[in-house]
């Protein structure tokens, strides 16, 4: 299948706070694939979006509606305004642009279709260097971390959402990728 990654079985106990191991457990129960400078979407998410309805095999992955750049939203001083409040999912492209979006991004109730980390880019192989949530407090970032279900990434390449996240202000209580 076009896009899919390698599924893996054999991996570490260890947590994700720190752990270089080559595998690492994700923050979400399940592991994280191996290091990778890129990832594409776990077979087995995959394989259900295509039950959803949100992967289709001749266009591949929707595009959320909400996707926007978190330059977009960036003031110079504040993301998304002095008083944002928000935690939602992130993707750092290839290209290393962050992209943001809302969880529902298709709204809620019978009908709506969910919009997990691959429809941030949409498309049929859509590929990332890291993918997480994002929390934003008071306009600031306040947290990030690698729980995607969908693309896995390791703990490793956390380093591309320091250096993705840098410009962008913290938070007093700034917890980083802990």
């Amino acid at each position: 299948m076009k896009g899919s990654s390698p599924l893996f079985s054999n991996f570490s106990s260890g947590g994700s706070g720190g752990n270089y191991s080559e595998y690492s457990s994700s923050p979400l129960g399940g592991n994280s694939q191996p290091y990778q400078k890129e990832y594409s979407v776990y077979a087995k998410m995959m394989k259900k979006d295509i039950k959803l309805g949100v992967y289709d095999l001749k266009t591949g992955y929707i595009k959320n509606p909400t996707a926007r750049t978190l330059d977009s939203m960036f003031d110079g001083k504040y993301v998304g305004g002095p008083h944002e409040q928000m935690t939602i999912p992130y993707v750092i492209t290839t290209k290393g642009e962050v992209i943001v979006g809302k969880r529902n991004g298709f709204g809620r109730g019978p009908g709506a279709l969910p919009t997990p980390h691959p429809t941030l880019i949409g498309g049929l192989d859509p590929k990332v260097r890291m993918a997480g949530m994002l929390t934003i407090k008071d306009g600031k970032i306040l947290s990030y971390n690698n729980t995607s279900g969908h693309f896995r990434p390791n703990i490793k390449s956390i380093k591309w959402a320091d250096e993705a996240f840098k410009k962008y202000p913290k938070h007093i209580d700034f917890r980083g990728e802990k």
